[in-house]
């Protein structure tokens, strides 16, 4: 049965839209903004397991009955379509097939000849009538889900090749839900050229979206074209940031690792800080508390100096969630 857990897993991916990535991805603040028009909402409200009769819940294992419905119900419409001889890899050429959920969500295209929409509305009839009116919901498209894969390609390969557009270019998706609109997110509003461009050069409605996230903090390593900054590794750093610096960076998604990966789209070094009555700058200070560290994945959480003391306070992060560990370093000036 792993395989149909994996499958399923795939299908609810599906249905919250596919996506190309161009840039790399890490945590922090995000900010997004609408640059010509919003994504037409997708979204699909299908039956929760709170509604789903009792007496169908009743068969199912308690400890994950909405993967239990799920598995149910989508290995019932695949004997239905097996009867029809009607393969999954054939549903994507009609339509698309994913979970809302506990419901299964049956995409068609509009233009579908009789012969080929007819065995699937009746499928979806058959499934009401074993279920509920709930357990299947049923919509028709403009297009496939393979249509849909075809046109993302497009898009990322034509945007791949425009300078400028390339340059602040994250990532090209769908629009989610039962939507088959192509949505491009970027890092910066893109110029009106830009936004003709886009809107002229394909013959379906591409939207746009800034989406950019903002990282703050110390750099704790550097490597060639790399820096650490908050746990997080992110590459295209400019080769003039060093250990010490504070840095605010602007990237797109980040990978979820530890540390994270992701690729900074534009790095701000801020001038270093020096507290009035100090001698040192938090630059120093910081990369003199690091080098008390063996290397590894560290994280200047705070900076503090203390006039009357005339010593500096640096709280460094030596791991993350549950095994967080602080340690606070004292750093004369």
């Amino acid at each position: 049965m792993k395989w149909i857990k994996v499958f399923l897993f795939v299908l609810l991916l599906a249905g919250c839209g596919q996506s190309e990535t161009m840039k790399g991805d890490a945590g922090g603040k995000s900010n997004s903004s609408e640059q010509e028009r919003s994504c037409p909402s997708g979204e699909v409200d299908g039956q929760t397991i709170d509604e789903v009769p009792q007496e169908e819940l009743e068969k199912y294992d308690q400890a994950d009955a909405t993967a239990a419905v799920q598995m149910e119900r989508y290995e019932t419409f695949q004997s239905h379509l097996k009867q029809e001889g009607i393969s999954m890899d054939e549903m994507d050429a009609l339509g698309n097939v994913f979970f809302a959920d506990t419901s299964v969500v049956v995409l068609l295209k509009k233009e579908l000849p009789s012969e080929k929409r007819e065995p699937v509305e009746q499928i979806v009839e058959q499934m009401r009538s074993t279920y509920n009116k709930d357990a299947v919901i049923m919509d028709y498209v403009a297009i496939s889900v393979k249509e849909k894969e075809q046109r993302i390609t497009e898009v990322s390969n034509t945007l791949r090749e425009h300078e400028t557009i390339n340059e602040k270019l994250s990532s090209v998706s769908t629009c989610g839900g039962k939507s088959m609109d192509i949505q491009v997110t970027t890092l910066e509003e893109m110029t009106e050229e830009e936004k003709e461009y886009l809107t002229s050069e394909f013959d379906f409605p591409v939207y746009a979206e800034v989406m950019a996230s903002e990282t703050a903090g110390y750099v704790t390593g550097v490597r060639e074209g790399g820096m650490l900054v908050g746990f997080g590794w992110f590459s295209n750093a400019p080769g003039e940031v060093k250990v010490g610096d504070y840095v605010k960076v602007t990237h797109g998604p980040v990978a979820e690792s530890f540390p994270s990966q992701g690729a900074a789209y534009k790095t701000e070094i801020q001038d270093p800080r020096q507290p009035e009555g100090a001698d040192k700058t938090d630059r120093q200070v910081v990369k003199k508390a690091l080098s008390s560290f063996e290397k590894g994945r560290l994280n200047v959480t705070e900076v503090t100096y203390d006039e009357e003391k005339d010593e500096w306070q640096v709280t460094i992060s030596t791991g993350i969630m549950e095994e967080d560990e602080e340690e606070t370093v004292t750093v004369p000036d």
